[in-house]
């Protein structure tokens, strides 16, 4: 039997995920399409011995700037994408699932 304060608690979590509006939805999807890249490419980094600093070095960009990527403070971008690509010579693949 679910108690009274787990329900508010389930409760409390599907409402973190419900939109108000499109451009939440959006900005949601935007987020989490950047984590997982982002998840990738740490995965790849831990492989390899590698640090982000030591990256931001390979793609010619600031590890501050880096760093607020990593903490969601920035977007990451397509071309900064592709330097990452680049630097590390992987080659990212796109696959879609529907809902």
């Amino acid at each position: 039997m679910v108690s009274a304060k787990e329900l508010r608690i389930a409760k409390g979590f599907e409402k973190m995920f419900e939109f108000n509006t499109t451009e939440e939805r959006v900005e949601h999807e935007s987020q989490m399409l950047m984590f997982y890249f982002l998840s990738e490419i740490e995965n790849i980094l831990e492989q390899r011995g590698l640090n982000k600093a030591q990256l931001s070095k390979m793609i010619g960009c600031s590890s501050v700037w880096l760093t607020q990527i990593w903490r969601g403070e920035k977007k990451l971008n397509f071309e900064t994408l592709a330097k990452i690509q680049v630097a590390l010579d992987i080659k990212f693949n796109i696959y879609y699932t529907s809902k």
